[in-house]
């Protein structure tokens, strides 16, 4: 098994079972759906690496069927790799920090250099205009705590302020 948080959103978990394929929670492992379409929904998931430059971009690692993504948060997901992974097992994801090669590690014939699959531009303006709202957010509440604390310090000042006057 194994457990991945989306970079983009913190409520987001996505989990790779041993026999049941993906299943992703939205209120922080509260509850979960079988997230798998496109993929035998019994799949063995070794992996899931999310691209950290794309929202909704994750990739799986499976036992039987080599190497999925998905583009929209596992709604979907597109078999990447064909046949190459067959009888070598793809075990383990890494991507590279721009997002443009995937690396696979298989159980028996040792590293895979992936390129990406391409996104379309009206995927990539989705994802394009998700990242600038999260970064918005990001902005805000940086904002939100820096005048916090220039509150604190002005409270904290006032507060010495009276102390040594009394």
């Amino acid at each position: 098994m194994t457990l991945d948080f989306d970079p983009f959103d913190p409520d987001v978990i996505y989990a790779g079972s041993n026999r049941a394929g993906v299943f992703k929670s939205e209120d922080q492992g509260e509850t979960w759906v079988q997230a798998s379409i496109g993929m035998d929904p019994n799949e063995r998931i070794l992996d899931l690496e999310p691209d950290t430059n794309r929202p909704g971009v994750y990739y799986a690692a499976t036992y039987h069927s080599g190497v999925y993504v998905t583009r929209d948060g596992g709604e979907r997901w597109e078999n990447i790799s064909g046949d190459t992974f067959y009888h070598s097992r793809a075990q383990v994801l890494a991507l590279s920090r721009d997002g443009d090669v995937l690396y696979v590690g298989s159980m028996i014939n040792g590293v895979y250099r992936l390129g990406t699959p391409q996104i379309s531009d009206a995927q990539q303006e989705a994802q394009d205009g998700a990242a600038g709202d999260s970064r918005n957010q990001v902005v805000l509440i940086g904002a939100a705590v820096v005048l916090v604390l220039i509150g604190l310090g002005a409270v904290l000042a006032l507060k010495r302020a009276k102390g040594i006057g009394a």
